[in-house]
């Protein structure tokens, strides 16, 4: 009778050691919400302790650019360099992105880790959609933004005349942005207009005059209702009587009128 009570003892005992205790217990559903709120805050977008230390463990030591080459790429390189054999932080992240952003002729910037110890740059070159005579021929791009040009390149874009200022490349041509929206137009609605153009003055309240590069005569457009302007003047200039010379007068979009020269 008492050598089965002692056994019932230690059965008893040994469940009870394999029982979690209560404390163990809540120190792991602790650990657990540490876990799941660190993994919030990363997913959220916001630095925690945690990424901020593994970015401080990134160092850098091969930089590699897409998107680009030649120029441009020796001018990302030249920026980017002195990144080598420094910890990738945030901060260095953010500095960088503004003297990257220095550059003329770059868009869509972007920096990001690649590998162990690799920094991507990735970057795309503004297109010219126009060209200005400011202090020396640069070009405009659809964001207005002045970029240099490239030597012994060819562009077939019209030009952009009566801005009535200088700029620089990476300055931006609130001025010019009237005049790229009107090619906007002429390319996608009416391309055999735009194909012909060779320059578009700005005059006036906004106005524009286009100048062809197959025909004499000129036309002008008012800032607003770019599209009928456009269609208007297709319609015109595809007469069999339209005219050779003088001005086109669309501004006032119900009617057009030709103004002869003096």
């Amino acid at each position: 009778m008492v050598s089965r009570n002692i056994g019932a003892v230690k059965r008893r005992a040994s469940r009870a050691a394999q029982r979690p205790r209560p404390g163990m217990m809540r120190v792991f559903l602790a650990l657990l919400i540490i876990g799941s709120a660190g993994w919030y805050v990363h997913s959220s977008g916001t630095l925690s302790a945690v990424e901020r230390t593994v970015d401080r463990m990134f160092m850098v030591r091969e930089i590699s650019v897409e998107g680009v080459s030649g120029a441009y790429r020796e001018s990302i390189m030249a920026v980017a360099k002195p990144e080598i054999g420094r910890d990738f932080t945030p901060e260095r992240k953010a500095v960088l992105l503004k003297s990257l952003a220095r550059i003329p002729g770059l868009r869509n910037i972007e920096v990001a880790k690649s590998g162990a110890h690799t920094l991507r740059v990735t970057v795309r070159e503004r297109e010219p959609v126009a060209l200005a005579m400011f202090d020396s021929l640069c070009g405009i791009d659809c964001e207005a933004v002045v970029m240099p040009l490239t030597k012994n390149t060819h562009y077939n874009v019209p030009l952009i005349s009566g801005l009535g200022h200088t700029a620089a490349p990476g300055d931006t041509v609130d001025d010019a942005r009237g005049a790229i929206a009107a090619l906007n137009m002429a390319q996608t609605t009416q391309p055999a207009i735009y194909a012909a153009l060779s320059e578009i003055n700005i005059f006036g309240q906004k106005n524009l005059r286009l100048i062809f590069s197959d025909r004499k005569c000129t036309a002008e457009l008012g800032p607003d209702n770019l599209a009928l302007q456009f269609k208007n003047l297709a319609t015109v200039l595809t007469q069999q009587n339209a005219p050779d010379k003088g001005t086109i007068v669309m501004k006032y979009h119900t009617i057009a009128f030709l103004k002869e020269e003096q």
